[in-house]
């Protein structure tokens, strides 16, 4: 492969330690993305509990709904009235 010939404004390169990256940089850049791995690593830790309290909080409330459902058919059936109130799963299907 052969070189093309150097335009006659251009000067030479000059080979000094300005040319090579500076071992401070590479450290600092290494730091960089140390530190941007492990942010990431917590943020998506901190999503996935975030989730886990969404989840539990959505299931105590439904099972606070169809107990207190259940209480309300209970005490129906004990007096001999009729209970013709949906399920709360029937409810959400209806809103949805």
């Amino acid at each position: 492969m052969s070189r093309r010939p150097r335009p006659a404004n251009v000067a030479p390169r000059q080979s000094s330690s300005n040319n090579r990256r500076c071992p401070v940089a590479l450290v600092a850049g290494r730091y960089v993305m140390v530190l941007a791995a492990a942010f990431e690593e917590w943020r998506e830790k901190r999503r996935r509990e975030q989730i886990a309290r969404a989840v539990t909080e959505t299931l105590r409330e439904n099972n606070a709904e169809w107990d207190a459902w259940n209480e309300r058919r209970m005490q129906a059936e004990q007096h001999g009235e009729a209970f013709d109130e949906p399920p709360p799963s029937a409810r959400q299907r209806g809103a949805a």
